[in-house]
Parts: structure tokens; C-alpha cells; sequence
């Protein structure tokens, strides 16, 4: 946990991350590598990278990419204005 400003952040580890959210540590290392996810270098030398994703980022991440399906179509192959579901 650290503090910036008034804010209070909590970091995890890439390995951390990736248990949360179920995939393997490679996979998070790769989304950091594209610029998908942000993290923290935290190491004290030019050696092998130290990462730290903040809470947010991570959560920030998961809502850019959650499938959300689109709204059903009326029956002129449009998408129906206001979506009601039905509940029999």
C-alpha cells in the first residue's frame, strides 16, 4: 500500500494480478509489454523488471475489456431502442 497525493493504492505483484483474474503471469507480462495494462517498474537496477500493477489499473483494464453483448434486434433488423427482457 502506498500513498500519492490523498490517494491510497494498493499494488500487486504480475503474479498476484494474474491468480485475481485467472490467467498465468506470462499473460500479464504481455499485456504490460503492449501498453494494454499499466504497471510500475520497480526495481533498483537496469536488471530483470520488477512490476507493480495498482488495484485501479488493474480493475480499469477488466471494464476496457469485458464483453458486453449488444442489444437485441426488432424485427426489422434494427436495434431495438430501449431493451426490455422479458420474465414469464
Amino acid at each position: 500500500m502506498s500513498h500519492i497525493g490523498n490517494q491510497v493504492h494498493m499494488w500487486l505483484s504480475v503474479r498476484q494480478a494474474a491468480e485475481l483474474i485467472g490467467v498465468s503471469p506470462d499473460i500479464i507480462r504481455a499485456h504490460i509489454a503492449s501498453g494494454a495494462l499499466t504497471a510500475t517498474d520497480v526495481a533498483s537496477s537496469r536488471g530483470k523488471a520488477r512490476w507493480r500493477i495498482a488495484c485501479e489499473d488493474l480493475n480499469a483494464f477488466l471494464i476496457a475489456r469485458r464483453n458486453i453483448p449488444p442489444a437485441p434486434k426488432n424485427g426489422r433488423g434494427r436495434r431495438a431502442e430501449k431493451y426490455q427482457p422479458r420474465y414469464y
